[in-house]
């Protein structure tokens, strides 16, 4: 896992801000141009369905947004009449694809988008642009850091041509300073974040999520360049906004996502500390008199190969807050970058007994035939007498018994027999219950420590666990909502 796509991620949250606001221009540009037309079936079909992928895009409901983008674009395939809509849409369903991880398929539709921005609105147009900074943030993702740099580049340019302050200038400057940060160009990632500060402020105000994200960027740029005290002062203006606005103390309501709340971990931030647990680095996060504390444990069963997170919330505000209100989030950076839903509590516990018990089978299915060779020596006697002794006893002949029997034995031969190996099948029959036992030991362990949406009262405390479907990993966030707002925490 290269730098680059570690930062890629540590900055989803600046660009799930470039998608939202991208796509409300885009929306609100579909919906003029529909004033202006006639509505036929289909037209209507297609702009029912581009307005409901953009509003799932704009809350971070991207799957949703793919479905419902894809469909516009299947009514628009053969529509010449609104060749022009397709531009803004087919950026939006890249997006989508890109925002759930399908790199693979996002870089196609990517492609495509440039292909027909290019051809329909032009190569100075914002959906070209907006087209070239999906490019640049796919780059990035797969470690191409140069290309990357290129290609923003060019969608800057295009934004500057147009002699605006708008929040596209804005997206493209932060990005530039987080690929910047990217490459240890410190001096430069401090320059292109102050202007996206600058500009933020003027468009959505000095007091606005935006612009906190923004002090804690050049809080990262100041620790980088040896500079505490600034970084301090960045970490407790951000701080100082994003406490202003309660987000831990409300139900949580969909929004857009450049204005979620999120209280991240960041190591040497005067609001978050970390320890060790048995075996864990704990990361905690206070904010607005709520702490949250996270830890991974990895392969926390015989049974399963999962990554358990473990979940401790405290709550010393005046306030009831709801915990988890929205499913929390792993999102794995390596090897490969997957943004993962928690296991269903049941439906992982059912799965570790039938492991379990699967096991228990194959352990007394070779276990049942064991067998274990014995053998025996035959002695042929002068009389023509003769008998099998097993060799075991130490017999060297038998003994004379009167008349018939002869002390002269002429000679003798060995043969080994396989007989049951009752104490091996005993062993593999308790072998066989331990591990059913084990597993539903630790099944009933995933169902009673299951962490779920709850209410918190005033000085209550609640802690449990959270499985995601992972176990290799190098580097990962995990994102824990509370309220309106989410707490996030990055592991290594």
């Amino acid at each position: 896992m290269t730098a680059c796509q570690i930062e890629f991620l540590l900055a989803m949250n600046q660009f799930l801000k470039f998608s939202s606001c991208c796509a409300a221009v885009a929306l609100a540009l579909s919906l003029s141009q529909a004033s202006f037309g006639v509505d036929s079936g289909m037209s209507s079909d297609w702009r029912s369905a581009s307005k409901s992928g953009t509003e799932s895009l704009s809350i971070g409901d991207y799957v949703s947004a793919e479905r419902e983008l894809r469909s516009a674009l299947d009514a628009l395939q053969h529509n010449e009449a609104y060749k022009t809509s397709v531009s803004g849409i087919q950026n939006k369903y890249a997006e989508s694809l890109l925002w759930q991880g399908k790199f693979a398929e996002a870089g196609k539709e990517i492609k495509k988008a440039i292909s027909i921005a290019n051809s329909t609105s032009g190569p100075l147009s914002y959906d070209y642009a907006r087209a070239l900074e999906l490019q640049s943030w796919l780059l990035q993702a797969q470690g191409k850091n140069d290309k990357s740099v290129e290609t923003l580049r060019d969608a800057l340019n295009v934004y500057q041509s147009k002699n605006a302050e708008t929040p596209e200038l804005a997206d493209a400057l932060e990005h530039m300073g987080v690929l910047k940060e990217t490459l240890g160009i410190y001096d430069q990632a401090a320059e292109c974040f102050t202007k996206a500060l600058a500009l933020r402020k003027k468009i959505s105000g000095e007091h606005s999520v935006d612009a906190a994200d923004l002090y804690e960027a050049l809080a990262r740029i100041s620790q980088r360049k040896g500079r505490p005290e600034d970084a301090q002062r960045y970490f407790a203006d951000a701080m100082r906004i994003k406490e202003s606005r309660g987000e831990p103390w409300k139900r949580y309501a969909p929004e857009p996502t450049e204005r979620v709340v999120l209280f991240r971990y960041f190591q040497g931030a005067p609001y978050c500390e970390q320890s060790s647990a048995a075996g864990m680095t704990i990361e905690k996060v206070t904010a607005n008199g709520v702490t949250v504390e996270a830890g991974l444990l990895r392969k926390p069963s015989d049974f399963s190969k999962t990554t358990r997170a473990q979940v401790r919330i405290t709550n010393d505000s005046q306030y009831d807050v709801d915990v988890l209100s929205q499913p929390p989030t792993f999102i794995q950076l390596t090897p490969t970058v997957n943004i993962l839903k928690p296991i269903n509590a049941q439906s992982l516990a059912a799965q570790i007994e039938k492991k379990g018990e699967s096991k228990a089978k194959w352990i007394k299915f070779w276990g049942a035939d064991a067998m274990t060779p014995v053998t025996t020596q035959a002695w042929t006697q002068g009389s023509n007498y003769g008998g099998y002794v097993p060799t075991p006893f130490g017999w060297s002949a038998p003994p004379n018994r009167g008349r018939g029997w002869n002390n002269n034995y002429s000679s003798s031969s060995f043969a080994t027999t396989m007989v049951p190996d009752y104490q091996a099948r005993e062993e593999a029959y308790r072998k066989a219950r331990e591990a059913t036992e084990r597993s539903k030991a630790d099944a009933q362990a995933v169902l009673d420590a299951s962490l779920g949406p709850n209410r918190l009262p005033p000085g209550g405390m609640i802690q449990g666990s959270l499985d995601f479907d992972f176990s290799k990993f190098q580097k990962a966030i995990l994102r824990v909502p509370v309220g309106n707002a989410v707490y996030e925490f990055r592991f290594e």
